[in-house]
């Protein structure tokens, strides 16, 4: 098993690097919301009894999932990605989304 403190700090480089990388928001968001995809896999690699990683998902990828909600215009598109994240959310770090 990988230690959750580190696997932690590498999922926190990859929101990092989608922030930096982003070329819009728009794009920004696609790339947070495929994060949020991710959970189950990057949950299923560590066991998280400390609960760091489900941490990156309730305050990183959060902020940064707010920070590019904020600037999407077609807010009827973004309630639609916000109910598809919440319908599958079998480890319980999307409900922050709400």
């Amino acid at each position: 098993m990988i230690i959750e403190a580190s696997f932690a700090d590498e999922l926190r480089d990859l929101l990092q690097d989608i922030k930096e990388g982003a070329s819009d928001p728009y794009q920004g968001l696609r790339l947070v919301v495929e994060f949020f995809k991710a959970d189950e896999h990057f949950l299923n690699m560590v066991a998280d009894s400390s609960g760091h990683v489900g941490d990156v998902f309730r305050f990183e990828a959060l902020e940064l999932f707010a920070e590019y909600a904020k600037q999407i215009k077609d807010r009827d598109k973004l309630i639609e990605i916000v109910v598809e994240l919440l319908e599958k959310d079998e480890y319980g770090v999307r409900d922050c989304l709400i």
